[in-house]
């Protein structure tokens, strides 16, 4: 659904625009927003393919509680009924 990725593409635009690490920052509009491969990114930047991954993995677990801002949907469960 096209809503739905724009809608997901402007969240990503919204939550990598706020970070506020400039190496971090660049690494991830090039990756995730410009679509560069790591090695590209890694080129870009000036720094190895390793580096950036690493980076932007430890970030995004430092983080991750500020990327999923939307609330999460919890399904309903009927009285008397185990949910697997």
């Amino acid at each position: 659904n096209i809503d739905k990725a724009t809608q997901e593409y402007n969240r990503l635009v919204k939550y990598v625009s706020s970070i506020s690490d400039p190496l971090v920052l660049q690494a991830m509009v090039l990756h995730f927003i410009d679509g560069k491969t790591w090695v590209n990114t890694a080129a870009y930047i000036g720094v190895s393919p390793q580096w950036v991954q690493t980076t932007i993995k430890r970030y995004l677990k430092r983080n991750k509680h500020q990327i999923n801002t939307k609330p999460q949907k919890q399904a309903k469960q009927k009285p008397g009924k185990i949910q697997q």
